[in-house]
């Protein structure tokens, strides 16, 4: 690369490196904005998601006390806990199996 840019001179490499710097870093921000509202979104949220993961093995079940519920499953997502919410969003849209899902493996 420096081949190429060695006849251009000291002023017009700089410039070069300038308008290389000033593009890479917009470009990054553009995609931060672009992060929360795309199907990346699972690369902020499984951070969280993998440090609050159930240390029981795999497939337990919680117990519901049948007799006296009011609701049973769910039909809105206000009835989700924080937690589900929160593998939904980690896992939702990455278009892998979900038997090699980290979200389906907790």
């Amino acid at each position: 690369m420096s081949t190429l840019l060695a006849p251009l001179g000291e002023d017009a490499v700089r410039l070069v490196s300038d308008l290389a710097w000033w593009t890479h870093n917009l470009v990054g921000l553009v995609f931060l904005n672009l992060l929360p509202v795309s199907k990346h979104f699972h690369i902020i949220t499984s951070i969280p998601d993998v440090f609050f993961k159930k240390l029981e093995p795999a497939g337990t079940l919680s117990t519901m006390d049948v007799e006296n519920a009011t609701r049973f499953g769910t039909s809105h997502i206000d009835q989700f806990t924080w937690k589900q919410v929160l593998d939904a969003y980690s896992g939702t849209g990455c278009g892998r199996c979900s038997s090699h899902c980290p979200v389906g493996l907790h």
